[in-house]
């Protein structure tokens, strides 16, 4: 299992997608989703890297992982979602600030915001 995307695989982000009812989503959204429809993904993760980056002693998470699989595939020709805008490029375009509730889990005062095709 060296290459990370292989953790889970596409075809697995895509039923976790489309088992999403609203059209907007965000990562925790996405995550909360994907616990319901493949636990055992999210225990590969968490084996992997830890609920905040502690198994790799850095702060990139199953949470990171997650939202990068999510934003690499948005750039693909087929993808169910719409074309995603990094941070550095535009932080208003896919990013909105977090909620009190999101907050206790994020860990940050912005989250990512994927919308569906």
């Amino acid at each position: 299992m060296s290459d990370h995307k292989s953790l889970v695989t596409e075809e697995t982000i895509e039923q976790t997608i489309k088992a999403i009812p609203a059209r907007e989503f965000t990562v925790i959204d996405f995550i909360d989703t994907l616990r319901k429809t493949s636990p055992r993904d999210i225990n590969l993760l968490l084996k992997k890297y830890g609920e905040l980056g502690e198994e790799r002693k850095s702060q990139y998470t199953y949470k990171h992982y997650l939202a990068q699989r999510l934003m690499r595939l948005s750039w693909k020709p087929h993808s169910l979602l719409q074309e995603f805008t990094p941070w550095h490029i535009d932080k208003k375009k896919n990013f909105r600030e977090t909620t009190p509730k999101e907050s206790l889990t994020h860990g940050s005062p912005s989250i990512a915001v994927f919308r569906k095709k």
